[in-house]
């Protein structure tokens, strides 16, 4: 007797992160209510800085912050499988054809002329996997047995599906679908610690000072985008939307200046909705609400990282009732949380814009007076003097 086989259902990555996501803000939620005078300490975003695969030279954005930053990982560095079995296939042919060569010097088939070119080829593939991240040599490259992959996404096309297929007429059903933009699975990646002979990870220098470019970022969105913004003394930071304008408490009130970049980039999110028109006009607890604080909070992590600054969620106005309402809406909408990131990686660019437009109109500023001052140094005194009586 033959037995149908019986079909599995694709997995669904979407309610699975989602899923994942509840877990961490509702095991967040439990430790407060246990103790109503503990704050939002350890956020649900491990790593500091945006993760990235030195294999491909990605770095991941919007909702693969959220999947990958996400995991318990202090190393921002992942992997595919088949990036990891290419890297192992060329680090073991470096090895046999670096025996063979050595085997061919001995035995005095090559050159020693020939031998030094044809090695010099075979370090400099060996220097790239290196680079990509290979610590020995000599030693194989392998994903550590038991180690869960994490999935990644990317944008594609995809068309939207019709409820009422049985009823459309035959044109409806010939026509074209409509197509829509849509984050959909892409594969799976290993953190570099999950692998082994993986070099540990370094510290990568910032051409920047930290807490000097976020000064910078303030006053670019200040000028840039009309933004208005006050110091007060006051616990409460907010952005006001009819007003475009940001009040933040003193910066002695917070214990270090990493705490107080980080909600200033909190509210500077927030200042970005109306570029964007985001829906901005719900009340605390609603869906809306929710899904604005979420896009803010994303974005401040995403501008930390991208700005050097340690993030620190302890100092934002994090309560059970806060976390409670983005636990509803991700409940409520496996696709909650792609739209908050995307919304927040959108922020984030725009961010950059502005600060990268201001700073290249402060160098030509900066370049204009010097190049008067130099003119100035050239000119002789009585040429000066001359020039300036005729302008009078």
């Amino acid at each position: 007797m033959a037995y149908k086989k019986k079909e599995t259902e694709p997995r669904d990555y979407r309610q699975e992160l989602t899923d994942k996501t509840i877990i961490k803000i509702e095991g967040m939620i439990t430790q407060m209510d246990d103790n109503p005078n503990l704050k939002w300490v350890k956020s649900w975003f491990t790593c500091d800085a945006r993760p990235k695969n030195p294999f491909t030279g990605t770095i991941y954005k919007g909702i693969n912050l959220i999947s990958l930053m996400g995991e318990d990982f202090n190393d921002n560095r992942f992997y595919t499988y088949n990036n990891i079995a290419d890297m192992e296939k060329q680090r073991a042919k470096n090895i046999f054809d670096t025996n063979t060569l050595n085997a061919q010097l001995e035995s005095k088939k090559i050159t020693h002329a020939e031998y030094d070119v044809r090695i010099d080829v075979i370090n400099k593939s060996f220097k790239e996997l290196e680079d990509k991240g290979l610590e020995d040599r000599t030693k194989p490259l392998f994903i550590m047995k038991g180690s869960k992959s994490n999935p990644v996404f990317k944008a594609m096309q995809v068309p939207i599906s019709r409820k009422d297929d049985n009823e459309q007429s035959e044109d409806q059903i010939n026509e074209a679908p409509e197509m829509i933009w849509k984050q959909v699975f892409s594969g799976n990646v290993f953190n570099a610690t999950q692998i082994s002979n993986i070099k540990p990870i370094q510290i990568e220098k910032l051409n920047f000072i930290p807490l000097e470019e976020a000064e910078i970022h303030l006053k670019a969105m200040i000028e840039k985008t009309n933004l208005g913004y006050k110091e007060v003394d006051q616990t409460r930071a907010f952005y006001s939307v009819k007003d475009h304008a940001i009040t933040m408490p003193l910066r002695e009130n917070f214990k270090d200046e990493n705490s107080f970049y980080g909600v200033l980039l909190h509210e500077i999110g927030h200042s970005t909705g109306k570029h964007f028109n985001r829906d901005m006009s719900g009340g605390y607890g609603s869906k809306s609400y929710a899904k604005e604080e979420l896009v803010a909070e994303i974005s401040s992590v995403i501008m930390s990282a991208d700005l050097g600054i340690p993030y620190d969620s302890s100092q934002h106005e994090n309560h059970v009732a806060y976390l409670k309402s983005w636990v509803s809406a991700l409940k409520d909408d496996k696709n909650f949380i792609f739209q908050a990131a995307s919304k927040a990686e959108q922020s984030v660019s725009y961010q950059h814009e502005i600060r990268h437009t201001f700073k290249q109109e402060l160098t030509l500023k900066n370049e204009h007076r010097n190049d008067l001052k130099q003119d100035m140094k050239a000119t002789p005194l009585p040429e000066k003097i001359k020039s300036l009586s005729m302008s009078r």
